[in-house]
């Protein structure tokens, strides 16, 4: 390129070309992180992948700032990460050190991603399956994730995002209440989409946003989403404005159908505001505490805690100890 580095010519990576296969053997960590380093679509073979360590990239190392990651289909390529120690996060796409998106494009499909036996694991929790920061444009779609030891799919920072067609499922511990281990999580950012997922055997939220009173998490959308047997459903926690949940079929999780839930341990004022809880079927939902099919909770010690502008409309609640509360 410059005498100093050279650059790929191909528009189109592969692991293999780069020490990576699919064989469920071979470490294939580096193979990965570096065809991310290029910015072009990597399309990935049929077969097990194996990672050992937690193949990722900072935006600041980029060729061309944007991931592309294609597998020929669930249960067809599979991402196996490691499940011994010292259990570190799956794919990780990042710009630490940035306030604002700089990826100019996130796009994932057609491979599953998960841990083996995540009950073995007696760490902390945290260690995320997949995890995009600061990134606009994100499609992650048809993507099986499973086994997490912290969250599933992770989007934090990001501007335009869009979750569909995925399944998540049993994370450590299945559906016992274990926080950390939420399904799919998007913090802070705006117009999220995430929708037509299966989420089953989660021990937290199976859908969250998250936002607080300095960095919101606006213009959010859960809907035709089936969740079951989780700790958590759909949950705004924090500070958000404009949230539609609706169609989603929800049926046995222990701390709520639909939560709207402002964080008492903030150091600030928050408030959860224009929200339209619509067309749900939630079905023996709730019994943690004051939770219900629907749950509204405005806590707050020091500073304010505010939850308004919300629309509650023909839903369906069956077989749960409170209704709304």
């Amino acid at each position: 390129k410059d005498g100093a580095q050279w650059m790929v010519g191909d528009n189109t990576l592969a692991l293999e070309k780069f020490g990576g296969f699919a064989d469920n053997t071979t470490d294939c960590t580096q193979a990965m992180s570096t065809c991310l380093l290029y910015g072009k679509a990597i399309y990935l073979g049929s077969g097990t992948y194996k990672f050992m360590g937690s193949p990722g990239v900072e935006y600041s190392q980029m060729r061309d700032p944007k991931v592309e990651i294609y597998g020929k289909g669930m249960g067809l390529t599979v991402l196996n990460l490691a499940n011994t120690a010292p259990y570190l996060p799956g794919i990780r796409i990042n710009n630490s050190g940035s306030s604002t998106p700089n990826l100019t494009t996130t796009r994932m499909s057609g491979f599953s991603i998960g841990r083996d036996n995540p009950d073995g694991y007696t760490g902390i929790i945290g260690p995320k399956s997949l995890w995009v920061r600061y990134s606009s444009n994100v499609v992650i779609d048809g993507i099986e994730e499973y086994g997490a030891i912290g969250f599933g799919i992770a989007a934090t920072n990001c501007y335009v995002v869009t979750i569909r067609n995925c399944i998540v499922r049993d994370h450590k511990g299945g559906s016992a209440h274990l926080s950390g281990t939420d399904g799919i999580d998007v913090w802070y950012g705006a117009h999220n989409n995430v929708y037509n997922n299966t989420i089953y055997n989660i021990g937290d939220d199976a859908i969250s946003f998250v936002g607080n009173n300095t960095t919101p998490v606006n213009d959010n959308h859960a809907t035709n989403n089936v969740i079951t047997n989780c700790a958590g459903s759909v949950k705004l926690f924090g500070s958000s404005f404009g949230t539609e949940i609706g169609y989603n079929a929800i049926s046995n999780c222990l701390n709520g159908g639909v939560t709207l839930w402002t964080d008492a341990t903030q150091t600030e004022a928050g408030s959860i505001t224009s929200v339209n809880i619509h067309d749900n079927t939630i079905t023996s939902c709730g019994g943690a505490g004051a939770t219900g099919g629907i749950t509204i909770n405005a806590t707050g010690d020091s500073y304010a805690q505010v939850i308004d502008n919300v629309t509650i409309d023909n839903n369906t609640i069956n077989n749960s100890p409170k209704g709304i509360s």
